[in-house]
């Protein structure tokens, strides 16, 4: 089996990142860690040029959820991803696409104001996932 966890690099993020290499430790899954650079229009890649930035801070992102993944669970097999779209439909889409079994994502990470302008990403993909949805505080 595999799971996802999504990470903005938030301290929800973080905590949900903890117990989905716990889950899968005790589970013996595979863990997909996914970061999604919020994009009106999907890319299978991030393309540098137009990315950069975002996508030197994704792999930030990345890297250090792989250091909690390894602090909680050493010995389970992760994968990461990057990916670019509209936040909730790329989380929903790769979930399907991998065969995900379930998806953590930690509650709280967004500003209001970014809330406001972008949806509640939780929300979407508690409604439009084909797997479970764990949300971690």
């Amino acid at each position: 089996m595999k799971y996802m966890v999504c990470t903005d690099g938030e301290k929800s993020a973080a905590k949900a990142i903890e117990v989905a290499a716990q889950f899968a430790k005790i589970s013996n899954s595979d863990l997909l860690i996914l970061h999604v650079i919020a994009s009106e229009v999907s890319r299978a890649t991030p393309d540098y040029d137009s990315y950069g930035t975002q996508t030197q801070k994704a792999q930030t992102i990345i890297n250090k959820a792989l250091e909690i993944t390894t602090q909680f669970a050493p010995e389970i097999t992760v994968s990461t991803r990057i990916a670019v779209g509209p936040v909730s439909a790329e989380i929903v889409r790769i979930a399907e696409e991998e065969g995900i079994a379930g998806i953590f994502i930690g509650t709280i990470g967004s500003s209001k104001l970014k809330k406001l302008l972008l949806g509640n990403v939780t929300d979407d993909v508690i409604h439009y996932a084909h797997c479970p949805v764990t949300l971690v505080r």
